[in-house]
């Protein structure tokens, strides 16, 4: 409980932490004044045993006065939980939303983008819970109980001493149950990970899956998730099960040991008969202190398992953001792109080997190779999309570990096979990078991306809504989205990952014409399997097995009857149809 609330303190930040001071301190306070109200409350009946009317209407009152004490406490106490709950919540929120933006565009694969949102959602929503739901209740179930045996000390200290031992043995169960949950944590938390993209690979993949049986591997790779996310789950409760029951037991168990002390020494004439008023005022409250006391192993659990979203947040936080040290006064110079000696893996898979280029400036370069030779992963070391493991990539003159997420996006801008749509309008989609754009300029930019007729058969043109994600569009109408994106910032470096990959010839073909305008403007790099662009690039790098394995122009390179060379003779192949640099593409 203690680790708990320096975490709440640590979350909510110095400037908030008192939120939590104030709520365990009402916490606190209320539990004793319960308890205080029960002690009174024995005294009442002890009074009224020994028929002193006069004393015992007396602690009835303050009894009652006392619990109405309690009751304006607790709600106090509610409150402030619910203020450190819903400032945990908005602190927690934004810090991961900032977290995010800082984290390399690379860490969002599919899993890490799954656990993000986890985080965000079921994560947030458990802590929104701890204090009001787990830890006042817990709190309530230990002082209560301390509390009320102190004073029964007072009216009986046999009865006091009898029970002590008993709570000290009940909190001993409850922190063996702790410990035994803890093991059983990280397998439920794997495994609710592992189901969750089972259920959105399974969700994603409707389409190719009703081609098959039905028992298709999507339904058995899902059925298998979910079972063992009940093996875990139900492992982790029987593991618990033991330590919480032995709780309400030792309870059970005190109680009867605390009678039949009582008994016997009254038995034995140790208890004199103006004394068993007192006593049995002792019992009752001895037996309302300890009932709280049992429930204490499963509030203990329900705070463990909601205090495992807490790791899985700290977690996430502790995720390595793009590093940025960039020199005092530093001024860029010209648009160019280099890479010395660069090389980058996937856990142990290394999939860049020693990788030197250099992109001049206003040049168009194209980046070539059979599917895993590594030109993706090149394209994304480039624009930081992720860090390499070894050598140094400069834009623009400055070692990209030197420039943070904002300073790239000003200098570069990166078309993937999978660039994002948000849910809003196609003009919020389109002007990210410069909101101020204006519909002649968008409309320009469609003109030159194909987006023209799209739009004209749009109800709102700019203004209409394209969906979450980009469903109302099809795959190639979110590409040439991405592209007029891209060409809308001022970048003076684009980076294209298969840009033309889901276009149709026709619009394919507009914007290569595009691109070969704008390398007079920019500098272009694009990876890419189509033979047109290829041909007309400045510089084309082939790459194999993560590596460059020949650099130059086409003619050079076809002169040199190498990789590039049967490259060449395959695709033409297998388009059926021969190009040339005097292709109507180019003109």
């Amino acid at each position: 409980m203690i680790t708990i609330v320096r975490r709440f303190r640590r979350l909510l930040g110095a400037g908030r932490a008192s939120l939590m001071t104030r709520y365990l301190v009402a916490s606190l306070l209320t539990a004793i004044v319960i308890g205080i109200a029960t002690v009174v409350g024995a005294v009442a009946l002890s009074a009224l045993l020994r028929n002193d009317i006069s004393a015992a209407t007396t602690a009835a009152v303050a009894c009652a006065l006392l619990a109405m004490l309690a009751g304006l406490m607790s709600y106090v106490s509610t409150l402030r939980g619910f203020d450190v709950s819903l400032d945990l919540l908005g602190t927690l929120r934004r810090r991961i939303a900032d977290h995010l933006a800082m984290l390399p565009p690379g860490w969002f694969t599919a899993a890490h983008r799954g656990r993000a949102s986890s985080v965000l959602n079921r994560g947030s929503i458990a802590v929104l819970g701890l204090p009001n739901h787990q830890l006042t209740p817990l709190i309530r179930a230990i002082i209560v109980p301390v509390t009320v045996i102190a004073g029964t000390a007072i009216l009986d200290p046999l009865v006091a001493v009898v029970t002590v031992p008993s709570i000290l043995l009940a909190l001993a169960a409850m922190l063996l149950a702790q410990r035994v949950g803890t093991r059983r944590d990280g397998a439920v938390h794997r495994s609710e990970a592992e189901l969750s993209d089972r259920i959105v690979e399974f969700a994603q993949g409707q389409e190719t899956l009703r081609t098959g049986r039905p028992g298709s591997i999507g339904r058995d790779r899902l059925n298998a998730a979910f079972d063992r996310h009940r093996r875990a789950e139900r492992a982790q409760v029987l593991s618990v099960i033991p330590a919480i029951a032995s709780t309400h037991s030792i309870v059970q168990l005190a109680f009867l040991i605390v009678l039949l002390v009582v008994a016997g020494t009254a038995a034995s004439g140790g208890l004199p008969a103006d004394r068993a008023g007192t006593v049995l005022a002792a019992l009752v409250a001895a037996f309302l202190a300890l009932r709280p006391l049992g429930e204490a192993g499963t509030y203990g659990a329900a705070l463990r398992m909601a205090t495992a979203h807490l790791d899985e947040i700290d977690a996430l936080l502790s995720e390595r953001p793009l590093a940025v040290d960039t020199p005092a006064g530093y001024v860029p110079p010209a648009a160019l792109l280099t890479a010395v000696g660069v090389s980058a893996a996937y856990g142990t898979t290394t999939v860049l080997d020693d990788v030197t280029l250099q992109v001049e400036e206003g040049s168009l370069t194209a980046v070539v190779g059979r599917s895993g030779s590594g030109k993706s992963t090149l394209a994304a070391l480039l624009s930081r999309h992720l860090d390499p493991a070894t050598g140094t990539i400069r834009v623009l003159g400055l070692d990209v570990r030197g420039m943070d997420a904002e300073q790239v996006g000003s200098h570069i801008a990166l078309v993937t096979q999978e660039s994002a749509v948000f849910a809003g309008t196609l003009r919020e989609n389109v002007a990210i990078g410069r909101r101020t754009a204006s519909d002649d300029e968008l409309d320009d930019i469609a003109e030159k991306t194909g987006l023209t007729t799209l739009l004209d058969a749009l109800p709102d043109r700019w203004d209409t809504a394209v969906g979450a994600g980009g469903r109302q569009l099809s795959g190639g109408e979110r590409q040439r989205v991405a592209l007029a994106r891209a060409l809308l910032t001022s970048a003076p470096i684009l980076i294209l990952d298969e840009p033309t990959s889901a276009l149709d010839p026709e619009t394919e073909t507009l914007v290569l014409r595009t691109l070969l305008t704008l390398r007079r403007e920019r500098t272009i790099l694009l990876t890419t399997h189509r033979l047109a662009p290829i041909v007309a690039a400045d510089r084309i790098i082939v790459m194999d097995r993560g590596r460059i394995v020949e650099q130059g122009t086409h003619d050079e390179l076809r002169a040199q009857n190498g990789t590039y060379a049967t490259f060449w003779r395959l695709r033409n192949q297998s388009e059926g149809w021969r190009i040339s640099k005097s292709a109507n593409v180019m003109d």
